[in-house]
């Protein structure tokens, strides 16, 4: 019985991260402007707050938050809403899993980068994944174009 309620805790896992895949460019520019002040340094957060209708089409799951510091994407998902006990959740097992999962979709993270670079016309933009169980940190991992 624990061998199968491991086996769907990690499928419900590699789901989740899954669905943290779901963010990627829109295929929109941020245009030029005609202002004669001195320009600002864009990041992606910059970018993001003078674009806010670009995140209308993310999907935010429950548990899940997406943040965006400097030309960092950041996708953290906190295990607490599987409704998953602490020891199970912080188990070298669930890291092992997580972290394979992660390494699975790498290309599809470097994806999400580099659609977000042609996008928003930002280079060295980045990919973070955080696992969390209960604000604690379990796995985290960076990826670029």
């Amino acid at each position: 019985m624990k061998k199968r309620s491991t086996i769907c805790l990690l499928l419900v896992l590699v789901m989740a991260c899954m669905a943290l895949t779901a963010c990627g460019g829109s295929g929109s520019n941020s245009g030029g402007s005609e202002s004669t002040e001195p320009e600002k340094e864009v990041t992606l957060e910059t970018w993001i707050a003078d674009h806010p209708e670009e995140m209308d089409s993310v999907e935010i799951e429950d548990g899940m938050e997406v943040l965006f510091e400097g030309n960092n994407l950041i996708y953290k998902y906190d295990l607490i809403v599987l409704d998953i006990d602490a020891e199970t959740a912080k188990s070298d097992t669930m890291i092992e899993a997580l972290t394979e999962a992660l390494d699975e979709q790498a290309d599809t993270f470097k994806g999400v980068a580099s659609d977000l670079e042609e996008a928003t016309e930002i280079t060295g933009i980045t990919v973070t994944v955080i696992y969390t169980y209960d604000g604690e940190v379990l796995v985290e991992k960076t990826f670029t174009n």
